[in-house]
């Protein structure tokens, strides 16, 4: 384990929240502005590497270029000690890999909204030329206020862009590549919807559609088994279906942007507030309790109830404005305010 450093920059470092290959990320708070952020330290040993120099740079342009609420925001980069640092937003939560490993398996309506979120986050990437590259449960965050964040950047490239990547070579987490990466054939947005589906598949069933001890066997289910034929709850069933419209094997037949399978989810998420469940689903996670949320019916009931009560809220208040306002005018007028509305209330309903 690397030892802690008082500082980095301006900011106090507070613990290390992971170690990897490009380096480590620290928990750390800014006293300025009174907030906990998280830096990403190159490792020491990389400085001298002009390729991993680009690589860290490329990925802190390439997060500051996608200015998305479901994407992590970067708040600064700099070389400090001959090494690179990238100051990123902190989400106070649970990877879904930390959340699979709590509870096994989420409800269809959870990976729904999960589902909804991602595909806004890589719409905006999409938009701009980026592919992520390394879709997986470790890198997608659930904060505990209902925020769902797609997180490291490290091998995303801008389509086009060969410069940092040989011809053939294999990037991403094998369990979790397209077939075209596993091929190291060229990507698009088709490759990281297939990322996302296995990844959504797993969070809904508890089990890796293509997972095997053997890499080389994991890689071969990829390019050619189909998904594995479980028990399908009613209520899953149309998200089955667009998760394995994702799962085709060439890449031409998934679809290539993110708002065709837009399109097919919302209908399925229209009936509840997103935000409210996956704060109680988070909740719940962490107590450590099973979660139960009510079916899409009940929730929809549950809106219109509070809706309906927000609108005799205003109902309420409209006839006591308008009272006071019928005393008001009566005292103007030197009247009884008791005699006033006597009086008008008949030419009202006149």
């Amino acid at each position: 384990m690397a030892k802690i450093p008082a500082k980095l920059g301006p900011y106090e470092c507070l613990e290390i929240l992971g170690e990897g290959s490009m380096g480590i990320v620290y928990l750390c708070y800014d006293p300025a502005l009174d907030r906990r952020l998280v830096v990403k330290k190159m490792n020491d040993e990389l400085s001298g590497s002009l390729d991993s120099i680009q690589r860290f740079t490329r990925e802190a342009r390439l997060v500051a270029d996608a200015d998305h609420p479901n994407i992590t925001h970067i708040y600064g980069f700099w070389k400090e000690k001959g090494s690179l640092h990238m100051a990123m937003e902190f989400v106070d939560g649970l990877n879904l890999r930390q959340i699979l490993d709590r509870i096994h398996k989420i409800p269809a309506s959870i990976v729904t909204v999960l589902f909804s979120e991602l595909l806004q986050g890589l719409r905006s990437l999409h938009r701009l030329g980026i592919v992520h590259r390394d879709i997986k449960p470790a890198n997608i965050m659930v904060s505990f206020s209902g925020q769902v964040k797609l997180l490291d950047f490290g091998v995303a490239r801008a389509q086009g862009d060969t410069q940092l990547t040989a011809t053939g070579a294999i990037i991403g987490t094998t369990a979790y590549m397209s077939p075209e990466q596993c091929q190291g054939m060229d990507v698009s947005a088709a490759s990281d919807f297939f990322s996302l589906a296995i990844t959504l598949f797993e969070a809904l069933y508890g089990k890796h559609p293509f997972r095997s001890s053997d890499p080389a066997e994991t890689i071969k289910n990829i390019l050619h088994a189909q998904t594995v034929k479980l028990p399908v709850p009613k209520s899953a069933s149309k998200l089955l279906n667009i998760l394995r419209f994702c799962l085709k094997k060439k890449g031409i037949q998934r679809p290539q942007q993110a708002s065709e399978i837009l399109k097919r989810l919302w209908p399925l998420i229209l009936l509840a507030d997103t935000r409210p469940m996956l704060e109680e689903f988070m909740t719940q996670v962490k107590l450590g309790r099973p979660y139960v949320f009510p079916t899409p019916w009940a929730a929809f009931l549950l809106r219109i109830v509070k809706r309906l009560m927000w609108v005799l809220f205003g109902v309420i208040m409209g006839v006591f404005i308008s009272f006071m306002y019928l005393i008001w005018l009566g005292q103007r007028q030197g009247q009884d305010w008791f005699d006033w509305i006597h009086q008008w209330i008949p030419t009202f309903w006149a």
